[in-house]
């Protein structure tokens, strides 16, 4: 008993498995390679490893960023900026923005 079987549409898979588990292109250009290569597939691969980890991180940041909701956006905001309003004299202003919101905090109570 084969895992295959358990597959959504198991019979059109068990009809393509040779294509797609013996995939000739695959095997001809998996012959292909260097002694170079060859010798330093482990740190090739942990490289390609590390870089793997990069993308997730830097693409769970950007799905981070698309937050809306006020309280998440102060966590994570992509850009945050204070500073003071000119006519209230007293009043602080917070800014928190991510890619799909902006979020305006104004204090008057200093």
């Amino acid at each position: 008993f084969s895992n295959e079987y358990t597959l959504p549409g198991a019979a059109r898979f068990m009809q393509l498995a040779p294509c797609i588990e013996f995939n000739p292109c695959c095997i001809s250009y998996g012959k292909v390679g260097t002694r170079w290569g060859e010798r330093r597939r482990r740190p090739i691969f942990f490289f390609a490893f590390a870089m793997n980890m990069l993308a997730l991180a830097l693409t769970i940041a950007a799905a981070i960023g698309l937050e809306t909701s006020p309280t998440m956006l102060k966590r994570v905001a992509w850009v945050y900026a204070e500073g003071s309003l000119p006519f209230c004299g007293t009043c602080d202003t917070r800014i928190y923005m991510g890619l799909e919101s902006r979020l305006h905090v104004v204090d008057c109570s200093s």
